[in-house]
């Protein structure tokens, strides 16, 4: 889905100069591996060169390119590295953290067209609502749809796309090891029980996402407190670490711990 179409020609593109590492290959024949033309492909070449400049040489002549990867490049580093790097994954990344980024700001941080936004996110819509109940205005330059399906898509959003799959999003905003903690306390009071390193992972984005989204003033609607949960909330706001986390980054005067706690983790009860 954050594949759009030239983004997947592009990665085409490296796949075939990687099978072929060190070789001298034709745009021509390039160009025909990737339905494009020799010119198209000569500017998706210069695209790449900036973006593997670390891992990857490119030598290119009238007619043809070699490009010779580090031994240590991998495919699946090359497919997270890209992501990363492109616009509309930018443009998704930079919105989260600033929400109410004008659109000239954004295009100057990403060093492109305001059309070139707009477009982005006319293709990327075009394939959202398969998968979520949403929608990117570019107006607003925000989401719009239910809260909880905003922090649904930014959980797998931050866990798909970071470049180092062991990298904190979030290390400018909330410190990992507070987050690590809270959620080492969420598998004690709440799960009570231990939890496999894939599910810690996923609790302590959800946590980063939930925060940052309280932070500007996000949430998740609460109808109705689960008599389950709930009496286990209460527990774990008693936990010193887990109010000091909270009195941080989300806690206001006087606003009662056990509800800020439940919003907080509103949408890990619903997983």
């Amino acid at each position: 889905m954050l594949f759009l179409n030239q983004d997947k020609k592009m990665v085409r593109l490296m796949s075939l100069l990687y099978q072929r590492d060190g070789e001298w290959q034709k745009y021509t024949d390039l160009a025909r591996g990737i339905d494009a033309s020799p010119k198209t492909v000569k500017i998706y070449i210069e695209n790449l060169e900036k973006i593997f400049y670390e891992y990857v040489q490119f030598q290119q002549t009238g007619s043809m390119v070699q490009v010779v990867f580090d031994p240590n490049f991998g495919l699946l580093t090359m497919h997270r590295i890209f992501l990363f790097h492109s616009l509309i994954v930018q443009i998704l990344y930079h919105s989260f953290f600033s929400p109410n980024i004008e659109k000239i700001d954004l295009s100057l941080d990403l060093d492109c067209s305001e059309s070139s936004i707009f477009r982005n996110i006319r293709l990327f819509n075009q394939e959202l609502p398969q998968v979520y109940d949403l929608e990117f205005s570019y107006s607003q330059m925000q989401f719009i749809g239910p809260e909880r399906e905003i922090q649904k898509f930014y959980i797998n959003f931050f866990i798909e796309v970071m470049p180092d799959p062991l990298a904190w999003p979030f290390e400018k905003y909330i410190s990992e090891e507070d987050v690590q903690t809270l959620a080492y306390l969420i598998g004690k009071y709440i799960h009570g029980r231990k939890m496999y390193p894939a599910h810690f992972k996923y609790i302590k984005i959800a946590l980063g996402v939930s925060l940052i989204r309280l932070q500007q003033g996000f949430v998740i609607p609460v109808e109705e407190y689960s008599p389950i949960f709930y009496p286990k909330v209460e527990e774990l706001v008693k936990v010193p670490a887990a109010g000091l986390v909270l009195d941080h980054y989300v806690r206001k005067n006087d606003e009662d711990r056990v509800q800020l706690m439940y919003q907080i983790l509103t949408y890990l009860f619903s997983v």
